[in-house]
Order: structure tokens, then C-alpha cells, then sequence
């Protein structure tokens, strides 16, 4: 970690202690050596965020839920943290959707163009199925932090509906996270709490003092928060009661579940009880208060900036403490405080940040006493964007036209690079999420689900601003930590940050390896890339002790790849490599706050179809070519046949291979996790050893071939052939499995593991086969070979084929036009009308769009906008 020079050092205490005397705050002779190590902090904390600069992430969707077989849009905003402008750092985003078991479905790898990119998924239906998925979107250089920081939202995703004009009926399962919890990556949902938690008759009650401590002798005022067990938020009552068990302060929650009191000086409490209707009364200790002690006390304003008060133990009168406030990691305000009872110290606003404020107060030791988190309202204020409609509502495949127009906080034009979604109202089937500027400034910076976030900024009576100081009030976590920034705890980066597609690992340590690198100090990586754009070569030279990195040139998509290891004489060196391509973080288990109760889906409908919209003259004038083309006569569109290729029993047989992954419990791409294994320094693996590892509940046999799934047996089907002779040999009881020979790994594409007991009963009467004793059940394994497999089968040292990922293709939106080409089609239940990831205002701040509404009756939209504008302010809108 880089650290500030000692000249440097020695003004900054010069100048600590001019400021320190100037405001009568002189400390005791002899403190020189106290005053250079506040100092040395100060110093690492100006230097903090440019040494480890931390990016944010945003992703703006085009809906807030889904339905199978829909496409899932999105438009990335990448900032770095501190100044929350676009990020010139990092040039690569990756964007995850993970299933409710947390499985990766497919990682988008995206390239960052000045802060911004943009992609979309499939939502397969034969492999979504209804359930809770979790989206997530980071740089590589995020992950050097708390991953708990990194963009996730979570989303619905819903089985495709029998109505799918009106979208009624929707439901969502109940994902059995207990019942199969070892299988899977992620864990049961679970509220994320404090260690300081407490539980009693299905309550949680956990306190937040102001500042961290209760300090006895010292005011104290706390925060808490009261949920159920499952970390959902209560109303109710709070009763603080001495150690006589008298009442002595009644506290009422005045929001989300939090509220606050304050204790005397010379309180003597005991405990407290929690009264909420419907639960039992449950009691729960006080926080034990420390001896000595300094507590802050904060409140910040525009009109008077940010005023704290420092309340001290006897004990600690006449020492020097340090005062830092930081905001995103950078340093706004830093000095010494000789500490007496009580010190007062006001900073102007103007010195502040948009945001959140952290104030520490700490020893020369680098002991944090005390700190808070403040609410800093924005310097400037939002832009005003205005969208404008043609109708309110509409009728089908009518042209629907958007007038928009921003405008900075004085009035004037503003040009801006924004996404703008607009949906059908009446399919809404999810509540909306928070924009840009909530995420940038609060949600990103605090840890764990905030629910409904938008609500701390509906007003700014004294009601919502007391809610939102709560709120970080009762937060236990800091995305900057101060021991981190001030370099009293050191800090390492991990992960680079990524210039463009970036390869990095080491060759294996054999005799043949170390002897070339002992020899000639290095050894060459050479590839060979087939990409869509082309062949490319070119070689990385590894260091004395075989590590090496490289930058790839841009391309697209997978290419189809051969690594391999050579001396200087261009001699083969047989070794393996080992590489770090899959560093995604583990998935956490979700809170319950974040799973849609169905009683939402209706509120969120009803409140969309409210919106009242803007509206504006227009003139239609736009030629109807195709109802021209309509009156000439009946079109009749026939498919043409497919001559000459008889798929057979693979797409076929029982509804073929995508009706087994429909219907598959766990599905696993073979491809991917063939890399991923391969990564490690591995051989090519068999594919029984493989998921034995893999999946607990997976036994085989090396020696009788037996498989068991559980307590159950396995039918394994190859290619959905059943008959698959060569592949299928008898158990010696009798019954049959599987010949290990032949089941080599990167032979296969993918696995599916059907636990329907019905479809083991019918491969059982079509092949005329009894598994021996009948009170086993069976599970059906259809496994799928690679006839598209590009790369060779076989596996030499020193030689790696390999598919290397660049960046990931996107469609574009396609949205029909009923004027000039589109025939009008009755089933256009389009739920996302327009999107467009990148819309930009002209120089007056005016932009305007055409599309066409679905064949859906009387169509109501509801639209969204998030960017940024010139200026570097962000904006958004949602109505």
C-alpha cells in the first residue's frame, strides 16, 4: 500500500496543529508523536481512493418481472464510486443471472464504453422455470471488497400463463430450499442480521446506539429494530423498564419496523419489552454499556450544515482524538479534538458531499470509538425530464408517440445518454425497483436488502428524513471501513482491473516445467484463437515461476481455442495450466423481504393502471402501406418442409432432449463445467467421478458399476435411446447401469437428472427391463453427447483446447411497425413495448419516439427512464 512522504506528513501536522490552536483546541506538550500518527492517517485517507478506487454498478431493466420466454433487457451504468461519474477504469462488466438454488444460468461478459454497456438474456423456458432468480453485475476490480457490495436484485420469473392477454392467475411456487439444502449453492432464505440480534418468541429485536455504544454517564440515544423471525418488519411498541421492573420510556416504531429512544446520563436500565399484536410479549436485554468513552451525535441540514456533538466519559476529558468525515471514501474534513464533557463542531455544507457522510472518531492507536452515518441532501437539484403522450390510452397496433424533454435544476436544456423503457401497465407483475441516484447514493452504499428505498425521498417533511436517519441508524455494516482507508489495517488488491478480455494463471509445477523455467528463466503461452472476426496468434511469455497474464485482442463471442506451453527452442513442455476464469462470487441466500408476496402483484397492477400521464396534440400522418396491402387480398404464409434430415429419438422420444430439461431437478451444462474444471490444472475427467463431487447425493460404483441416486437407482439414457446397448451393461444382481468406459467428460454437452418416478416407469416398459427388488424407486439420468464439439476429444499435457469467452453478442429490440411492414397478428402480447438502451436528447434537451401498441384492448403505458446527463448529473424517471 502506497504511503504519503514524510515531508508531506510533517505539513499536514503543522498544519493540524495551527488549526487545532486557532480553535482554542490546543493539545498537551508532549503530543508531537500523537499528532504525526493523526497525521499519517489523514494522509493515507487523501491518497485512499486513489490508490483503490471502487466502481458502482446499476443495471436498468426493461420490466420488473418475467415471464418464460420473454427477453430479459438491460442497460449497465458503470461510475466510480467517489465522484459517481462514469468509470474510465475498468473496460469489462459481467452481468449473472442465477436460479433459486443458485446455479449460474449463463454470465454475460459485456465491454464498458465511457461508464455504459448494454445486453439482454433468453429466458429459456425449457430451463427457467417459475421461480426467484437473482441478477447480479460487477467488474473484476469490485470483487477486491465486501462482495456483499456488488449489484444483485433479485426477480421473478413466472411459467408462461394460459391467459396471456390478461395475465391473471399467476403464482409462484415454493422453492424447497430445506428440503435439498445440501445440493444447493444457495441456502435457505434468511434475513441478514447483526450479531448483536436478539431472539424471543419469534421476534428480533436488535439495538443501535448512536455512534456504536452506550457510554455510561453519557446520553445515549439508540435506534433498533423489531422483525419477525424472518426479518420482516413489525409495528408495535417498545417499552424500556428499569431493573424494578417499571416502565420508564414507551417507544413507538415509526417505520419499517424501527424507531428509537433516548437513555438519561445516569441510566440504570435493565431491559426492554416488545409489544406487537399477534405475538407474545417477549422481553430483551439492553446493550451492556462500555465504562469510558466518547459518543457522537449528528444532524445535518443545508441550512446549517453538519452539526456533531461529542458527549465524553470523566474519563476521557483532555485527550486527543482524531475527527475524520469521509463520503465515498474520500477525505472532507479531518482534525484533532481535545476532548472536554461535551464538544460542538460545526462543517459548512458546502464542504459536504451528495449522500452519505461517515464520521469517525478515533485514538492515535487507530481505535475507532465511535461512528456514524448521516444523510447529506443533494447540492443541486434533479433534473426534470417530462414524457408526454400522444393518448392516454390505446387501442391495437395504434402508433404510440413520446414527446420528451429535460431540463437542468434552473431550467435550461439539458443533453443526456439515457435508457427509457415503456411497458403495457396491465401485464405489470412485479413492484418497480429503485432508480440510479437511490442506488448510487443509498442503496449501494449500505448492506443487505432496503426495503421500498424510493420511500425515504417521497418527501422531505421531518417524518421521511427521520426514517431515512434510522435507517442508517440500524446499519452494522460499512462499505468503507475507516481501519481500511486510514491504513491501520492493510489492505492488498486481489483483482486487476480489467483493460479489456483478460486471461491470467500459471503452468503446473513438473519436473519438465520447473527444469525449462530453471534453465531459461520463462516459458511462452502460445494461442490459437478462431474467432468470428478471424484467426488470431500470438504468444505470453510467464515469469521465473510460470505465471503469466495476458490481454486478448477484442472479439465476440466464444472462440474455439488451443493453449500450449513451449521452451525457448520452441520445444513442447508437458505441464498443465491452471487458470482464473471463474471467479464469480458464491451466491447468497436471500432475504425474505426480497421474495414478491402475491398481494403485490395486484397493488402493483392497480397502482400502474392509476397513472395519470401527460399528454400532447399530434397529427397523424404516417402512411399505411401495410392495411394497403391487406385489402389487395388474403396472404396465406405456409412453412416449408425440411428435407432430409430425420433428427431421430434425440429431439423426439418422450418429448426429446429440451422436454427433459424442462423438466430436469438439476441440470448441468457440461461444456461450462468441463472449463471450469479444467481451469484447475485437471485432466479430462470421467464423468462419474465428476459428479460424484459434484452432487452429494450421487454414489457410484467403481467396481460393480452400481449407481445410486439417494436411496434411489439410476436409469441412465444416452441421446434419449434407451437401447443404447454399447452404453448400458448389467449390474451383477442382475438389474443394469452403466459401464464406466466411454464416459469421458468433454464426450457430452449436458446432463439432466428427472427424479419424476412416472418417467423411469416408462423407460422401464419400453425396454422391457426390471430393476431387481421393486422397492427401489429409480431416477432417470438423460445424458446428451457434444455433436457440435468444435475442439478434440483427447487430452495430451502441455496442449489445453479450450472455448475462451469474449464479449457477449446482443440482439437488438425488435418492436414492429403495423404502418410500413408488420401484418397486425392478434397474438402481439407484448409486455415491454419499447426499449431502448441508449437514448440521447439533442442540444434543446428534446427527444421524440415512435412505436406501436399490441393487440391487447385500451393499453395503458407505464414508463421508466434512468441516465446520465452532460453535466454529470443523473436522472430519472418513472411514472
Amino acid at each position: 500500500m502506497k504511503r504519503v512522504s514524510v515531508f508531506f506528513l510533517t505539513v499536514l501536522a503543522l498544519l493540524f496543529a495551527a488549526t487545532a490552536r486557532a480553535a482554542g483546541l490546543t493539545p498537551a506538550d508532549g503530543d508531537s508523536a500523537s499528532l504525526k500518527r493523526m497525521a499519517q492517517f489523514a494522509g493515507n485517507m487523501l491518497t485512499y481512493n486513489n490508490n483503490f478506487t471502487q466502481e458502482k454498478v446499476y443495471l436498468h431493466l426493461d420490466n420488473n418481472g418475467y415471464i418464460a420466454g420473454e427477453k430479459l433487457w438491460f442497460k449497465a451504468y458503470v461510475f466510480k464510486a467517489a465522484s459517481l461519474l462514469p468509470t474510465d477504469m475498468s473496460k469489462v462488466l459481467y452481468v449473472e443471472l442465477l436460479n433459486p438454488d443458485g446455479e449460474l444460468m449463463e454470465r454475460k461478459t459485456l465491454k464498458v464504453d465511457n461508464g455504459r454497456t448494454y445486453g439482454d438474456f433468453e429466458l429459456d423456458p425449457m430451463l427457467f422455470h417459475a421461480g426467484y432468480y437473482e441478477l447480479r453485475a460487477y467488474t473484476r476490480a469490485m470483487l477486491n471488497w465486501d462482495q456483499a457490495y456488488i449489484y444483485s436484485r433479485v426477480l421473478p420469473i413466472y411459467a408462461q400463463p394460459a391467459d396471456s392477454v390478461n395475465f391473471t392467475g399467476l403464482t409462484m411456487p415454493y422453492h424447497e430450499y430445506s428440503d435439498r439444502k445440501r445440493h444447493h449453492r444457495r441456502h435457505v432464505p434468511e434475513p441478514l442480521v447483526s450479531s448483536a440480534v436478539q431472539k424471543g418468541h419469534n421476534l428480533m429485536l436488535t439495538f443501535f446506539p448512536e455512534g456504536g455504544s452506550i457510554t455510561r454517564g453519557v446520553p445515549s440515544r439508540v435506534a433498533y429494530k423489531l422483525t419477525d423471525n424472518d426479518g420482516l418488519p413489525l409495528d408495535g411498541e417498545i417499552s424500556i423498564c428499569s431493573p424494578d421492573g417499571k416502565e420508564q420510556i414507551r417507544s413507538h416504531i415509526l417505520h419499517d419496523g424501527m424507531g428509537f429512544f433516548t437513555l438519561p446520563a445516569h441510566w440504570e436500565g435493565d431491559y426492554a419489552l416488545a409489544y406487537v399484536e399477534g405475538f407474545d410479549l417477549a422481553r430483551f436485554n439492553l446493550p451492556e454499556p462500555r465504562s469510558e468513552g466518547s459518543d457522537i451525535s449528528a444532524r445535518c441540514s443545508k441550512d446549517t450544515g453538519l452539526d456533531l456533538t461529542l458527549r465524553s466519559s470523566q474519563g476521557m476529558e483532555g485527550r486527543t482524538l482524531g475527527l475524520s468525515v469521509t463520503c465515498r471514501g474520500t477525505l472532507l474534513y479531518f482534525n484533532t479534538v481535545v476532548i472536554g464533557q461535551e464538544n460542538h463542531i460545526n462543517i459548512p455544507y458546502s464542504k459536504l458531499r451528495d449522500g452519505i457522510a461517515q464520521i469517525t472518531l478515533f485514538t492515535d492507536e487507530g481505535q475507532v470509538l465511535s461512528e456514524r452515518l448521516v444523510w447529506v441532501e443533494p447540492h443541486k437539484a434533479a433534473p426534470q425530464m417530462v414524457i408526454r403522450q400522444n393518448q392516454e390510452v390505446y387501442h391495437p397496433y395504434q402508433p404510440v408517440v413520446l414527446d420528451i424533454s429535460l431540463r437542468d435544476s434552473e431550467g435550461m436544456p439539458l443533453q443526456a445518454d439515457f435508457s427509457l423503457s415503456v411497458k403495457d401497465a396491465a401485464t405489470e407483475v412485479a413492484p418497480p425497483s429503485h432508480g440510479l441516484a437511490v442506488e448510487m447514493l443509498l442503496a449501494s452504499e449500505l448492506k443487505g436488502y432496503i426495503h421500498n428505498p424510493d420511500y425515504y425521498f417521497e418527501s422531505s417533511d421531518e417524518a421521511h428524513r427521520q426514517a431515512l436517519d434510522l435507517l442508517l441508524m440500524v446499519q452494522g455494516w460499512r462499505r468503507y471501513r475507516w481501519q481500511e482507508m486510514s491504513g491501520v489495517e492493510p489492505f492488498v488488491l486481489k483483482q486487476p482491473c480489467e483493460d479489456g478480455l483478460t486471461m491470467i494463471g500459471y503452468v503446473r509445477s513438473t519436473h519438465a516445467a520447473e527444469k525449462s523455467l530453471a534453465k531459461e528463466g520463462s516459458l511462452d503461452i502460445n494461442f490459437l484463437m478462431q474467432t468470428i472476426e478471424g484467426t488470431k496468434l500470438f504468444s505470453v511469455q510467464t515469469d521465473s515461476t510460470g505465471y503469466f497474464a495476458t490481454q486478448f485482442p477484442d472479439f465476440n463471442g466464444d472462440a474455439a481455442s488451443v493453449m500450449t506451453v513451449t521452451n525457448k527452442k520452441d520445444k513442447r513442455v508437458y505441464t498443465d495450466f491452471v487458470l482464473d476464469r471463474y471467479f464469480s462470487p458464491a451466491p447468497k441466500p436471500y432475504e425474505p423481504l426480497q421474495l414478491v408476496a402475491p398481494s403485490t402483484i395486484l397493488d402493483s397492477r392497480v397502482s400502474a393502471l392509476a397513472r395519470e400521464p401527460d399528454t400532447f396534440e399530434w397529427t397523424d400522418t404516417i402512411p399505411d402501406y401495410v392495411s394497403r396491402i391487406i385489402q389487395l387480398g388474403e396472404v396465406k404464409i405456409t412453412g416449408r418442409k425440411m428435407l432430409g434430415y430425420n433428427p431421430g429419438a434425440r429431439f423426439t422420444w418422450m418429448g426429446g432432449e429440451n422436454a427433459t430439461k424442462q423438466k430436469a431437478t438439476y441440470f448441468y451444462n457440461l461444456r461450462d463445467e468441463l472449463d471450469r474444471y479444467l481451469d484447475g490444472g485437471n485432466g479430462v475427467p470421467y464423468l462419474w467421478d465428476w459428479l460424484m463431487d459434484r452432487n452429494d447425493s450421487f454414489y457410484y460404483d467403481r467396481y460393480s458399476g452400481e449407481m445410486w441416486y439417494g436411496d434411489k437407482r439410476v436409469i441412465v439414457v444416452v441421446d434419449n435411446n434407451p437401447l443404447g446397448a454399447s452404453l448400458i451393461a448389467d449390474y451383477p444382481d442382475g438389474s443394469w447401469g452403466v459401464n464406466m468406459s466411454g464416459f469421458f467428460m468433454n464426450r457430452y454437452k449436458w446432463l439432466s437428472i428427472l427424479e419424476d418416478e412416472t418417467v423411469a416407469d416408462k423407460i422401464l416398459q419400453f425396454t422391457k427391463r426390471t430393476l431387481t427388488g421393486n422397492d427401489y424407486p429409480a431416477v432417470v439420468f438423460f445424458l446428451y453427447t457434444d455433436p457440435d464439439l468444435s475442439l478434440p476429444n483427447e487430452y495430451k499435457r502441455g496442449t489445453r483446447w479450450i472455448n475462451i469467452h469474449g464479449y457477449s453478442l446482443c440482439t437488438d429490440f425488435y418492436s414492429p411497425d403495423y404502418r410500413q411492414h408488420d401484418i397486425p397478428t392478434p397474438t402481439d402480447h407484448r409486455r415491454t413495448l419499447y426499449w431502448n438502451p441508449s437514448l440521447v436528447t439533442d442540444t434543446d434537451g428534446k427527444a421524440q419516439i415512435i412505436f406501436y401498441s399490441g393487440s391487447r384492448p385500451d393499453e395503458r403505458l407505464l414508463i421508466n427512464a434512468q441516465g446520465i446527463a452532460v453535466n454529470g448529473q443523473i436522472i430519472g424517471y418513472g411514472k
